[in-house]
């Protein structure tokens, strides 16, 4: 069988992500004949997705939308609007076609996606890699395969939950299908997974909903042969760790780093850290392996803040790696915080305003990272959300998935504290006009 994956197209430019979720599904697709297809390269991308179409002439064509939007309150993009134009022009270009949509942003929105867009014959929920292959294999009955959204009569149906698979098992991700070498051109683009599943339940995150709170890990050996194939195999030495927290736990973490020293692979790599049980042996361990960048988001400051975010973390926790963020050089650092949470006091927000402001200070001066502030995207089945409406920050029948929006109404802000708002945006907005004078400066030397 003919099968076109494509990456959803943003809308807007923005450097290209390898479609990891997609290379998964392409290797699971034994005996098929798949091709991928990233639009997000191209100057005109419904035109490329329209002669790719033609050209290929695929009986199922697979859609990966894996955001929905850019969360960013202040410059919010709604990736969303794309998904209907896609649609349109898929049916256009080949009525008959079978169209399976899947992705994290589908999922987070399933039934309401598969509600609102006739167009779309069927659903991947949540991880695919079993769930896909099999309703290739069963396309005109879709009911005996778990995990799937179906339309039929004008109406949507849902076959069930299934067991997540074992990531553990997995062959290493495929990256022949589409051209890696086309997206190793910033350090962040290509991922690589050493597990799936979030222990942690913030308060805001869906991670827990997507990937299940256990955690399913692969064998240190086995990642780092996928990254060995990537250094020997593709001449690309730079990465990400694609994981919601890489160090957790911390054992499989050092096992990786250790792993890659005793190969002797010279790489760079980046991901996210809890602060919690970070320490400076293994900071100092991963920069040895070729760490270059650690993301934290530790989301406020207050104790009272972080209590009401579901944080496992304390105000100590986050000085701690600031001041590792500091002392260690060869790695940049970069902070998260949410502006006016849920459980945030005055008190907790200026904390937040000057810790943005004396970090940056010193860690941009010095190229040792930098300091981001956010709201925080309100998200179905989430306390973020049931807390908005608890509070009346969101009404009960808002539609979190609207045709289109300007973001403001999507966005968690704290009552007491919402009279303020106006002066941290203005804040924000100075910051962001300095950032911007220095960057045409620094363009035109």
């Amino acid at each position: 069988m003919k099968v076109l994956l494509i990456q959803a197209p943003l809308g807007t430019k923005e450097p290209p992500i390898y479609p990891l979720g997609l290379s998964y599904i392409s290797t699971a697709l034994n005996g098929h004949d798949v091709n991928i297809l990233d639009p997000n390269f191209s100057k005109e991308p419904f035109i490329d997705i329209g002669n790719a179409i033609l050209s290929l002439e695929p009986d199922v064509i697979g859609i990966s939308l894996r955001n929905i939007d850019n969360q960013e309150r202040r410059n919010f993009f709604y990736y969303f609007k794309s998904l209907n134009p896609t649609l349109k022009l898929i049916r256009e270009k080949r009525p008959d076609v079978f169209i399976v949509l899947g992705g994290a942003g589908f999922s987070m929105f399933a039934k309401t996606i598969m509600e609102r867009f006739s167009e779309i014959d069927f659903g991947i929920y949540l991880e695919g890699e079993e769930s896909f292959p099999e309703l290739l294999d069963n396309l005109n009955n879709p009911e005996k395969v778990s995990g799937v959204y179906y339309q039929k009569d004008g109406r949507v149906f849902f076959t069930g939950l299934r067991n997540l698979p074992d990531f553990s098992k997995m062959p290493i991700p495929k990256k022949d299908i589409i051209d890696v070498k086309r997206y190793a051109v910033h350090r962040d683009a290509i991922g690589i997974q050493t597990k799936r599943g979030c222990a942690s339940r913030c308060c805001y995150c869906t991670y827990y909903n997507l990937n299940g709170n256990r955690l399913r890990m692969r064998s240190p050996e086995h990642i780092v042969d996928e990254i060995e194939e990537l250094v020997y195999k593709y001449n690309i030495s730079s990465f990400m760790f694609a994981d919601a927290l890489f160090n957790i736990p911390m054992e499989h973490a050092t096992y990786i780093c250790r792993e890659i020293l005793k190969r002797g692979l010279k790489v760079e790599w980046s991901c996210w850290c809890e602060p919690k049980h970070m320490t400076k042996d293994f900071l100092l361990l991963a920069k040895e392996a070729g760490c270059k960048f650690i993301a934290y988001s530790p989301d406020a400051l207050s104790d009272m803040a972080l209590n009401s975010l579901n944080k496992t973390i304390s105000k100590k926790d986050v000085e701690k790696v600031y001041s590792y963020a500091k002392e260690i050089d060869g790695i940049r650092t970069e902070f998260g915080f949410f502006i006016s949470p849920p459980g945030e006091t005055l008190k907790g927000l200026l904390s937040t305003l000057w810790f943005f402001i004396k970090a940056n200070a010193a860690l941009v001066l010095k190229r040792k990272g930098a300091v981001g502030l956010n709201w925080i995207r309100i998200e179905p089945e989430t306390k973020a959300y049931e807390i908005a409406k608890g509070e009346g920050v969101i009404s009960e029948d808002i539609n979190l998935l609207p045709e289109d929006t300007t973001g403001k109404e999507l966005f968690y802000i704290q009552p007491s504290l919402k009279k303020y708002n106006v002066f941290v945006d203005f804040f924000l907005g100075i910051v962001e006009f300095i950032k911007g004078r220095k960057g045409k400066s620094n363009v035109k030397k």
